[in-house]
């Protein structure tokens, strides 16, 4: 997913952002068994995701951020 995010072009912030967040749903059901569906309830969701992110020591911060970012908006 990471390679397939960075290697796109995007043809601005907010397509880029949009990109990111759906990997972000994705990657939140793939890895994490949680559902991001980009309602307010899903933010709880996204909070344990983070607490698990967090922890991992093969951590990429730029591109973490960036992912989960983007889907909080």
């Amino acid at each position: 997913m990471r390679m397939k995010l960075e290697a796109s072009i995007f043809p601005d912030l907010g397509s880029m952002m949009e990109g990111y967040a759906r990997a972000a749903a994705e990657v939140g059901r793939s890895e994490f068994q949680q559902k991001l569906d980009f309602s307010a309830e899903s933010i709880d969701a996204l909070d344990e995701i983070l607490v698990r992110v967090g922890e991992s020591p093969e951590l990429e911060l730029e591109f973490e951020v960036r992912l989960w970012g983007s889907y909080l908006g």
